[in-house]
């Protein structure tokens, strides 16, 4: 087991040391895109540009996370990283390296997760760069994984909401292995918000969809976070509320599957499907259509796709 101080020197080390990124990608693919350069990153989330050149040097997934501010979309990816901080592996999976570890600090510097402790995140905001990673090596098989989680402002997704032509500048998700929508499902217990969060995830959804931004064989979660907050009384309504978003939203995306999960406020809550979900966004095996993709401005990925048929 890893302790936590262990593992931060760990990826303050690794952050700009050739060898420990070489050891991995020695270990990935049989057939690598020579590198004539190493590059470094100062640890904080991938800008634009850094994400574009990560991509192309590195098969990885793509998790975008989306949804309304206050939703919990950073409380989320504190807890995945907390878990690897405490233990240094997470179902099966354990911690490798991650160059955006100033990053998740900044998300998690106040949900530094022991027992009975309340996560407390700070909001990320739209100038806040939004793409993390994590490498990571499943135990039983030594197979390296690559996650790039997209933690996008709330503020996007509320700009989505009023003007549903602003999503063609949403790049990441015509990437996205998995698009993860964040919910707060304790807003039943107030009859407006309930109306408005439902219709807002719709509209979302519909604009989506409507702007053909979904890349093919993408995964679709619904994550209703803060179940805990849910008092006993609204429990089966919040039930069957759930029921009722995933039947209407079969209406707007009719080709793509929707996993609905339920998440705890707090991580360590293993009652809670936190464990299930990341299992699920590390079954990713999603190609592309990268012939569309790469014409997108801004857009270069195209070696990511020869390195995935030579992986293959």
């Amino acid at each position: 087991m890893i302790m936590s101080n262990e593992l931060i020197e760990k990826v303050i080390n690794s952050l700009s040391e050739e060898k420990s990124e070489l050891f991995v990608q020695e270990q990935d693919a049989p057939t690598l895109i020579e590198k004539k350069y190493v590059e470094v990153y100062n640890g904080d989330a991938f800008s634009n540009q850094e994400i574009n050149t990560y991509l192309a040097e590195n098969f990885c997934d793509v998790i975008v996370l989306g949804g309304l501010p206050y939703n919990g979309k950073s409380t989320l990816i504190s807890c995945i990283y907390d878990k690897f901080l405490q233990d240094g592996e997470f179902q099966q999976y354990e911690f490798v390296n991650t160059k955006t570890i100033i990053g998740f600090e900044k998300r998690s510097y106040l949900a530094r997760l022991s027992a009975g402790q309340q996560p407390n995140t700070k909001r990320t905001f739209r100038t806040d760069n939004p793409f993390l990673n994590l490498t990571l090596k499943q135990s039983k098989t030594n197979s390296i994984k690559r996650l790039i989680l997209v933690d996008t402002s709330g503020e996007v997704f509320d700009d989505f909401k009023k003007n549903s032509s602003t999503i063609d500048n949403f790049k990441a998700i015509s990437r996205a292995n998995h698009f993860s929508y964040i919910f707060d499902i304790s807003l039943i217990q107030d009859l407006k918000q309930k109306h408005s969060a439902k219709s807002s995830l719709k509209t979302i959804f519909r604009g989506i969809e409507d702007l053909k931004m979904f890349p093919p064989n993408i995964k679709i979660e619904l994550i209703f976070t803060k179940w805990d907050k849910i008092s006993d009384e609204y429990k089966s309504e919040a039930d069957n509320y759930i029921k009722s978003i995933l039947e209407e939203l079969k209406l707007i995306i009719t080709k793509i599957p929707i996993t609905a999960y339920k998440i705890s406020s707090i991580s360590d809550l293993q009652k809670f499907e936190l464990p299930e979900l990341f299992e699920y966004w590390l079954q990713s095996d999603t190609v592309h259509d990268y012939d569309k993709i790469i014409t997108k401005e801004n857009i270069n990925w195209i070696n990511d796709y020869i390195k995935y048929l030579d992986h293959e």
